[in-house]
């Protein structure tokens, strides 16, 4: 019992990613924890800590399921290591332009703005990877296990980037984060993927992907709840 709670760890590609998505998600909230002392520091002003997040979160809510019309079109483990590359850059800024005084309100909105906007492909994207890593008879229990890793991230990030804070300063929680994404991108050029196994792009025209899944999603929650 315990091991078929553990099955899809069978498969090295998967051990390999989940490995590399706790370290980045670990990173993430680090830089989560930093971000919003940054704002307060240099603003003192709960409505600009909300705005903040509100152009973090905006392109996820506008772009996400544009992304997962791109992500049957695309190479996925190439184009995760894209977006990875762009989130280790905008952490990366944040680190430098912290660390040096250079850092302001706007650039912080500009870069939370753009993390988002990498968020919201890159999610989609990274979810449908896992059905080339494990298969579909392993895939729930993938899911499972991701999700797992999520939960056990938002536990130890935000703990990690209080010592960090409190020891080194919030440049150095961006610079951690950017160290994150650089081992997630070894982790994905390590992977090896069998052949067959890589993206074939769709035929279909992307604005029709993109109504069917808008429709999907409607018609899934709009759907009455069983008694």
């Amino acid at each position: 019992m315990l091991l078929s709670a553990f099955s899809s760890l069978r498969q090295r590609n998967f051990r390999l990613f989940l490995s590399g998505q706790f370290l980045s998600q670990c990173g993430s909230w680090i830089q989560t924890v930093a971000h919003g002392w940054l704002v307060l520091t240099l603003t003192d002003s709960p409505f600009v800590l909300g705005l903040v997040s509100t152009l973090g979160s905006l392109p996820i809510l506008l772009f996400t399921l544009y992304g997962g019309v791109i992500a049957d079109r695309v190479n996925k483990r190439h184009f995760i290591i894209v977006l990875q590359t762009g989130m280790l850059l905008e952490a990366l800024a944040l680190g430098v332009l912290t660390q040096f005084g250079w850092i302001t309100v706007t650039w912080v909105m500009i870069l939370a703005a753009f993390f988002g906007l990498m968020m919201a492909f890159e999610v989609p994207v990274r979810q449908a990877f896992m059905v080339d890593l494990v298969g579909q008879g392993e895939l729930m229990n993938a899911i499972a296990l991701n999700s797992s890793a999520f939960n056990l991230s938002r536990v130890i990030g935000p703990a990690i980037a209080g010592g960090i804070i409190a020891a080194a300063g919030l440049a150095a929680c961006f610079y951690t984060n950017a160290l994150s994404f650089v081992a997630v991108l070894a982790i994905l050029f390590y992977i090896r993927m069998p052949e067959g196994a890589m993206d074939e792009p769709r035929d279909a025209i992307l604005f029709i992907q993109y109504r069917h899944g808008v429709r999907r999603v409607v018609v899934t929650t709009s759907a009455p709840c069983p008694v």
